[in-house]
C-alpha cells in the first residue's frame, strides 16, 4: 500500500530573502566531478521580492504519465523520481510539466565521471551517470530523501541551506495539510 501523503518542499515565499543559498546548495548535489553546476530549483523575482521555485511534487504528475520508458516514476513516499538509465531523451516530461521545473541540459566535464585510477563516482548512482556531452533531465528528486536505495540520499540541501526557513520538507495529505518533517 503506498502512502497517501506525498513529500513536497512547501516554499513561503514571503521569508525569502534571496540570498540564492538554495540554487547553490542544490547545483551541488550529486553532480559529477568537473561538471558545471545545474540546479532543480531556480529563484524567480518579482516586485515583491524573491521566490524560490522547484518540482511540486504533483499528486497527478504529467511527467510521469506521458513518460514513454517510465524513466520518471513516483516512489511509495509519492517522490516524483527520474531515471536517467531509462530515459530515452524525448523532452515529453519537460514539455509535460505545466510549471516549467523539469530541465534538459547537457552536461559538461573537465573530465570523466569515473577513471580506472578513481573508480566509480561514490556520490551518485552508477547507473544515473552522465557522461561528457550527454544531456540530462534536470529534475527535483528531494536530494533522494527517503529512499533506502541511494547511498547518497539525505534531507534536501535547498531546505538545509535556506537561513530563513523559506524551504520546508513536508508530508501534504490530499486535502492540503501539511507535517513538517524535520531534519
Amino acid at each position: 500500500m503506498t502512502n497517501t501523503k506525498r513529500l513536497q518542499i512547501v516554499v513561503k515565499p514571503s521569508l525569502c530573502n534571496g540570498c540564492g543559498d538554495c540554487v547553490r546548495a542544490c547545483a551541488e548535489r550529486g553532480r559529477p566531478e568537473g561538471a558545471v553546476p545545474y540546479p532543480a530549483l531556480r529563484l524567480v523575482w518579482r516586485s515583491t521580492g524573491a521566490t524560490p521555485v522547484l518540482c511540486p511534487q504533483c499528486a497527478d504528475a504529467a511527467c510521469v504519465r506521458v513518460c514513454p520508458a517510465q524513466a520518471n516514476y513516483r516512489t511509495p513516499d509519492q517522490v516524483v523520481r527520474h531515471n536517467e538509465q531509462r530515459c530515452l531523451h524525448c523532452q515529453l516530461c519537460v514539455q509535460a510539466c505545466s510549471f516549467g521545473n523539469i530541465d534538459y541540459a547537457e552536461v559538461s566535464l573537465s573530465e570523466a565521471p569515473d577513471s580506472p585510477e578513481k573508480g566509480p563516482r561514490p556520490d551518485r548512482p552508477r547507473s544515473s551517470e552522465p557522461t561528457q556531452g550527454q544531456a540530462a533531465i534536470i529534475k527535483c528528486d528531494l536530494c533522494g530523501y527517503g529512499d533506502a536505495s541511494d547511498a547518497n540520499a539525505c534531507y534536501p540541501r535547498c531546505v538545509q541551506a535556506c537561513p530563513s526557513r523559506a524551504l520546508l520538507l513536508c508530508r501534504v495529505d490530499p486535502i492540503g495539510d501539511l507535517e513538517v518533517v524535520d531534519a
